[in-house]
């Protein structure tokens, strides 16, 4: 049979159960953002995302003040969208528990995100050994699946 691994959902996976990433992954987890995002909030929940600045930065996500209710992004993981940086803040926001299970949070939004770039031939290789150490490796944080497999009938009804 033939096993497919959708490399998004596996390093959602490895970012929800705090595996190691890759090193090639590990480097550029936090992207610089060219333009960075700007967000604005009210003055109470202004007070609520400087209260995260430092659990956020530990996720690659590097904010910083632009006022007296405004932030800037400059920073992202390199899995995330920039324009799924301000659903992340937003939904951080609204759920006060929701900082608590960030990497949920981040993996909601990793499946939103579209931009996914290949894996070299040794970073898929590490993908795969850490997935195949973590307590559920068949399925990312928000519920989907990680691996098809296709059986040896299924794929000779193909090119029959």
């Amino acid at each position: 049979g033939l096993y497919l691994i959708s490399a998004k959902r596996a390093l959602s996976r490895l970012a929800f159960e705090g595996a190691s990433l890759p090193k090639e992954l590990a480097k550029t987890s936090a992207q610089t953002l060219l333009v960075p995002v700007f967000i604005e909030v009210s003055a109470h929940e202004a007070g609520q995302l400087r209260a995260m600045i430092p659990q956020l930065e530990q996720a690659g996500i590097v904010i910083s003040d632009f006022g007296r209710a405004s932030f800037l992004v400059q920073a992202i993981p390199s899995y995330l969208e920039p324009s799924c940086i301000q659903d992340v803040i937003r939904r951080l926001l609204d759920d006060e528990g929701a900082i608590n299970d960030l990497a949920v949070t981040l993996a909601k939004a990793c499946k939103s995100s579209k931009n996914q770039k290949p894996l070299s031939k040794e970073a898929a290789s590490h993908v795969v050994k850490k997935l195949l150490e973590c307590v559920n490796p068949f399925q990312c944080p928000a519920g989907d699946k990680i691996v098809a497999i296709l059986t040896k009938s299924e794929l000779e009804k193909k090119f029959r």
